[in-house]
């Protein structure tokens, strides 16, 4: 839908956040909205009325399969313990005997709401997380408590350089304790522990006491001597695996400093965040194709080619949600439309003929590389080789954004693991994770 009117006023040409502050207001107030519906050709009005919006921490819980849960967390608030217990419930009841547990992109939150979910994974008296301080006083432990709701079965963390905190306090204590993998790649490394001090003209100073441990006593958080603010943080999100275990560095080269050992006797090394048990690169290695993701360009192609193709995808999938997940594929004439937006907008070279010799002048034409409006041979294969390489990835998104407006976030998010290299990567290990779960 295309919202066009706001009570008295115009929604054309307006930003998204000139829209939101049109439409909010007063719980309990009304607004009247104007909206196109593009597919059916209707122009409609209706009447809203104004409520709280939940802000949920669980972005989405599904089943990816027969007997795989999946579950995102985007932030641990304070309901993020609730949100979590009931969807694990509920995932149960559907036949869940493993878990992939989503924490990408997660910065943390309330560092009790990750102790408790981690409490849920591990038997008792477990050592979940600990705050060391030079003072004594700020000296904490934190331990499971007896009882938990998925102390037996499989699971599998998924990580990445913004999952910061709270995310890597959960996905720490699991890889210490051996109670499940970590995949994806090294995260942020934020554990610092503060308290604010009161002053007395009632302003508040913050001060770091502590620093999180892992229950194998690595720090989480990651050095930063010697680095301003913006470079600390350019290299914590720079590489693959930032720190002491880059992916090209053999393991006997680690120093003995940043080696620790589970429970289990396995190695897992320190020098800041989590790093994961299985790496795996988010972001495509394509120029072309990070470039598509970063400009969000596949939500804009299907936004614009399901107001040309809604009705009939409606006409023959509503409620046909099985069998789309199963049987419907991005077409030819759909990937070449959307190639075509690529090379409207530059991003792809034309591959139109080079014009012939001008013979009426007597001039030779700029052969390839002469001329920039050409480019060469290899600037023009180079793009389109990226295209094809990741043409599965890309038309599986486009599905995903497919079936979001045929059916919701949740097949959106379903259809986009499907597609994803890390959730893949996390399929593919599930017996190492099971004989891990079999020692609890």
């Amino acid at each position: 839908d295309r919202i066009l009117q706001i009570d008295d006023s115009t929604a054309i040409g307006l930003q998204h956040r000139q829209v939101q502050r049109l439409l909010k207001g007063p719980q309990g107030s009304t607004v009247a909205v104007d909206f196109y519906r593009p597919h059916t050709g209707e122009r409609q009005a209706t009447v809203i009325t104004r409520d709280q919006i939940p802000l949920r921490s669980l972005e989405t819980a599904f089943m990816l399969g027969q007997h795989t849960g999946f579950i995102k967390l985007n932030r641990f608030s304070r309901t993020t313990y609730h949100e979590f217990s009931e969807a694990l419930k509920a995932l149960r009841q559907q036949g869940m005997q493993r878990l992939v547990l989503d924490l990408r992109d997660n910065a943390g939150g309330f560092m009790h709401m990750a102790v408790r979910i981690a409490d849920e994974f591990l038997p008792s008296n477990r050592l979940i997380v600990r705050e060391e301080s030079r003072l004594s006083e700020y000296n904490r432990s934190h331990r499971a408590n007896r009882g938990g709701m998925f102390e037996h079965d499989p699971v599998i963390v998924l990580v990445n350089d913004r999952s910061a905190s709270a995310s890597e306090i959960l996905a720490g204590a699991l890889q210490d304790h051996d109670r499940g993998l970590i995949v994806g790649e090294r995260t942020f490394g934020k554990g610092l522990v503060q308290q604010q001090f009161e002053l007395r003209d009632g302003s508040g100073l913050r001060v770091t006491i502590a620093r999180y441990r892992t229950p194998s006593g690595r720090l989480i958080q990651m050095p930063y001597d010697d680095l301003d603010r913006q470079a600390y943080y350019h290299r914590a999100a720079d590489t693959l695996a930032e720190g002491p275990l880059p992916a090209t560095k053999a393991v006997d080269e680690v120093p003995d400093s940043v080696r620790f050992t589970t429970r289990a006797g396995r190695t897992v090394y320190g020098g800041g965040g989590i790093l994961p048990d299985h790496l795996v690169r988010t972001t495509p290695d394509a120029p072309l194709v990070r470039a598509i993701f970063e400009q969000d360009l596949l939500r804009t192609f299907a936004r614009h080619w399901f107001d040309q193709e809604g009705a009939v995808l409606f006409a023959q999938w509503v409620g046909e949600e099985d069998r789309f997940l199963q049987d419907f594929r991005v077409g030819d004439n759909t990937f070449a439309a959307f190639t075509d937006t690529l090379t409207a907008r530059g991003l792809l070279p034309d591959r139109r003929s080079r014009p012939a010799q001008d013979t009426a002048h007597g001039e030779a034409t700029p052969g390839p590389g002469e001329d920039p409006r050409y480019p060469s041979p290899q600037e023009t294969a180079a793009p389109h080789a990226q295209l094809q390489a990741n043409r599965y990835l890309l038309t599986e998104h486009l599905k995903a954004e497919i079936a979001r407006r045929l059916y919701g976030q949740r097949t959106y998010a379903t259809v986009q693991a499907q597609a994803d290299p890390v959730v893949r990567k996390a399929m593919d290990v599930w017996p190492d994770s099971e004989r891990m779960a079999a020692s609890y």
